[in-house]
């Protein structure tokens, strides 16, 4: 599967680069197989053969990443870079890179466009009224490439929710009202990271102390709204039983 992360020259500056050589290729070699989620689907041996490591050296690196960072640049989960997954690992600011990256592929384009047209100026120069229209459609272009990248990014947020809800909706025992459901489920996801929810409920759900009786369990929406992923499983089993 190809990758869906581009390498900004930033990484150079980043406390990344002050590791070893070898937790260093291991993290290039993540952000290289990172999925469209930013899902890295993989063991450490086969992560260090990707990477042309040791295992040992790709046990140490896959540490360093969960580990928090005082010296990060990136305050959000106090500088962690990955959380473990079902299956392997997930980059926990992959969103905010893949809006990084939008915006640098838009201004690139921009660029290119505006080096073309001049080019064009320089060897075909007719009137002032040429310079004008060049400026309008530049304009014009620069207007529809912000369009379409706007609703590209939009139109991709919207698929990754409805697929996130999917994996939400499918583990939760207790199938009623599934609109409201999805509607609980978008709110939810401004409070808490997704993968969390969907974690914390499997855990519920594997539990003795909770969901026992899914036909007394709550709604989908009611537990989503009261933030039942943040109930501790001893306590979630009386919560469960209201509607």
């Amino acid at each position: 599967m190809a990758g869906f992360t581009k390498l900004f020259d930033s990484i150079l500056d980043s406390s990344i680069w002050q590791e070893s050589k070898e937790t260093k290729i291991v993290w290039i070699t993540m952000l290289a197989m990172a999925d469209r989620s930013g899902v890295i689907e993989a063991a450490i041996p086969g992560l260090a053969n990707r990477a042309g490591v040791t295992i040992q050296e790709a046990e140490t690196a896959v540490e360093t990443f969960l580990s928090p960072d005082p010296y990060s640049r990136t305050t959000d989960y106090e500088g962690r870079r990955i959380e473990k997954v079902d299956g392997g690992w997930r980059l926990l600011n992959h969103e905010k890179f893949r809006q990084k990256l939008s915006a640098a592929e838009r201004k690139e384009y921009q660029r290119e466009w505006m080096r073309k047209k001049r080019a064009e100026k320089s060897t075909n120069v007719d009137s002032s009224s040429t310079d004008v229209d060049t400026v309008d459609t530049t304009l014009t272009n620069i207007d529809s490439v912000d369009t379409v990248q706007k609703q590209s990014t939009e139109a991709e947020y919207r698929s990754s929710e409805e697929s996130t809800f999917a994996q939400f909706w499918e583990i939760y025992p207790r199938k009623v009202g599934k609109g409201a459901a999805r509607k609980a489920f978008a709110k939810a996801c401004k409070r808490a990271e997704a993968q969390c929810i969907i974690d914390a409920l499997k855990a519920q759900v594997g539990s003795p102390h909770a969901f026992t009786e899914p036909k007394y369990s709550p709604h989908a929406s009611t537990w989503l709204n009261r933030d039942g992923w943040e109930d501790e499983l001893e306590a979630a089993q009386s919560k469960n039983t209201e509607f």
